[in-house]
C-alpha cells in the first residue's frame, strides 16, 4: 500500500537509530554541533459513511533544528503523505523553512512559515487533542484551503518576549501567495498579528485569551476550496480584499484542558467578485483520567457565506479517546465524529482511529 511505503521511505531518510533523532537530543549530529533531526508518522483508518473505509499514511515528517549560535536557529521541515483522497497525497513537500535570530527577549524570523493567526493552528500535529484541527481552523485562517500551502506563506515574523509579564506579541508580513508551492502570484501583501494575554494561576493551572487579525489584497487567489459553495461568488478567482480576525480563549485547571475560538472572514471583492462573510467556531473540552488516557469532547461549527442558508453550513460533535504508550511520542487516539449539514435531517458518521510514532 502507499501509505506504507511512504513510511518505510521516511525509516530509510531519517534512520531511528541515530540517538538524535530518537531522543530529541540536542549535543550535535554527525559531528555538527547544535543539529537535531527528529521525526514521527501517523497511520490512521477511516471509515465514513459516505466515503467508505480506507487506511492511510496521514503524516510522515521530518524536523531539521540547527542552533550555530546562542541567538541564531536554522529550521526546516519535510511531510510526506499518501492515501488521504487529497489531492496533495503523494508528494514530498517542504513545509517550513526559515531561519530565525534572537533580538532582546523576542525573534525575528525570514523564510516559509506560519502567519500568526489561530490558537488550534499552532498547535502540533503531534500533540492534538483530538485526530484533526477544526473546520472552522482549516478553512478560515490566511491560506486556509489552499492545498498546496499548509497554512503557510513567505515572509518576516517579530515574535515579542514578555516585556509585559503574560503579554506575547506576533506581528508579520508576508509575500500573500501562500507557500512556494503554489501558482499563485501579485497577491498582497499579507499583514497578520495575534496577542495572547495569560494569567498563572495556582500551581500547572492556567487561564489565557487572545486575539487576532489578518489582512491581504487579492489580485487572483482560489478561496473556493476553503469556502465551499461559493464559486458563484467568485471566490476560484478572487480579487478585493480578504479581512479576517479570531478571538481565543484557553485554561488548564487540573485534569481539565479547554479550548475554543470564533473566526471570521471578510471578503470584499472588485468588479465581478461578490462581498462575502464567513465565521466559524469550536469549543472543546479534554479531561486526563490517567497518565495513559484522557478524553475529548469537541463541536465545532462553520458557516462559508453567511449570506446564504446551505448545505455546506456544518455542526461536528466529535468525541475522543487518547491512549499514550510514550506520551505524544507513542500514542494511539480514537474519533467518532458526528456530522451534520444545515437542511439535512440525518447525520453523517466517521470513525478515526490513528497511531502516531515519533521514529
Amino acid at each position: 500500500m502507499k501509505f506504507l511505503c511512504g513510511a518505510l521511505g521516511l525509516l530509510m531518510l531519517v534512520p531511528a537509530r541515530m540517538p538524535a533523532c530518537a531522543q530529541g537530543r540536542s549535543e550535535g549530529l554527525g559531528g555538527v554541533a547544535g543539529l537535531k533531526v527528529e521525526s514521527y508518522l501517523q497511520l490512521r483508518y477511516t471509515n465514513d459513511t459516505a466515503m467508505g473505509d480506507y487506511g492511510s499514511l496521514r503524516r510522515a515528517k521530518a524536523m531539521i533544528t540547527w542552533d550555530p549560535g546562542a541567538r541564531l536557529r536554522f529550521y526546516g521541515q519535510l511531510l510526506y503523505k499518501s492515501g488521504n483522497r487529497a489531492t496533495n497525497d503523494g508528494r514530498l513537500w517542504v513545509q517550513e523553512l526559515w531561519v530565525r535570530y534572537r533580538l532582546g527577549s523576542g525573534f525575528l524570523s525570514l523564510g516559509q512559515l506560519k502567519p500568526p493567526f489561530g490558537m488550534e493552528r499552532f498547535t502540533s500535529d503531534a500533540a492534538l487533542d483530538t485526530i484533526d484541527r477544526s473546520q472552522p481552523t482549516d478553512h478560515l485562517i490566511p491560506n486556509g484551503g489552499l492545498p498546496r500551502s499548509f497554512a503557510r506563506d513567505i515572509g518576516i515574523l517579530w515574535e515579542g518576549g514578555e516585556r509585559i509579564p503574560g503579554l506575547t506579541l506576533a506581528l508579520g508580513i508576508f509575500k500573500g501567495d501562500g507557500a512556494l508551492s503554489e501558482p499563485y502570484s501579485g497577491n498582497g501583501p499579507l499583514i497578520a498579528g495575534r496577542a495572547v494575554y495569560r494569567w498563572r494561576l495556582s500551581g500547572a493551572n492556567w487561564l489565557q485569551f487572545g486575539a487576532a487579525g489578518a489582512t491581504r489584497r487579492d489580485r487572483d487567489i482560489d478561496f473556493s476550496g476553503a469556502l465551499p459553495g461559493t464559486k458563484p461568488w467568485g471566490t476560484d478567482h478572487f480579487r478585493g480584499r480578504d479581512t479576517r480576525w479570531g478571538v481565543e480563549g484557553a485554561a488548564n485547571v487540573g485534569r481539565w484542558r479547554i479550548r475554543s475560538e470564533y473566526l471570521s472572514v471578510g471578503l470584499s471583492g472588485s468588479g465581478q467578485n461578490h462581498d462575502l462573510t464567513a465565521t466559524g467556531w469550536y469549543a472543546q473540552a479534554t479531561c486526563v483520567l490517567s497518565r495513559r488516557c484522557e478524553i475529548v469532547g469537541k463541536y465545532e461549527a462553520l458557516d462559508p457565506n453567511t449570506r446564504v442558508v446551505d448545505r455546506n453550513d456544518i455542526g461536528w460533535t466529535t468525541l475522543g479517546v487518547n491512549w499514550f504508550l510514550h506520551g505524544n511520542r507513542e500514542k494511539i487516539q480514537a474519533d467518532y465524529i458526528f456530522k451534520q449539514a444545515r437542511g439535512n435531517g440525518g447525520w453523517d458518521r466517521t470513525l478515526l482511529v490513528q497511531y502516531q510514532h515519533y521514529l
